[in-house]
């Protein structure tokens, strides 16, 4: 089962990924310290990345930006209603939530 598995992986140098994410490599470093990218594996004095956890960190980050906007949106009209007061909050959420499903 293991073999099967390591047969799919593949291993992608710094330079690869800095250009495939379009990160600086200081950017990059600081965010594995802090969790938010995937860590590298050090074979020797080289360290090499997995494909498949740096496609999975950009579709993280199109799925939040998809779920920002939405967040965004909400909290637009919920301040827009709350100034001019024509719905009533509750509403308006409930409408913004009927519409993102």
């Amino acid at each position: 089962m293991l073999d099967n598995r390591l047969q799919n992986v593949r291993l992608m140098s710094k330079n690869e990924v800095l250009a495939k994410v379009r990160i600086s490599s200081a950017t990059m470093y600081r965010r594995i310290e802090r969790g938010e990218f995937p860590k590298q594996i050090k074979l020797g004095r080289n360290s090499y990345w997995i494909e498949s956890e740096i496609d999975a960190f950009l579709e993280s980050l199109m799925d939040n930006r998809n779920c920002h906007r939405s967040r965004a949106r909400e909290n637009h009209l919920v301040h827009r209603t709350r100034a001019t007061n024509k719905m009533p909050l509750v509403s308006a959420v409930a409408r913004l939530r009927k519409e993102a499903a």
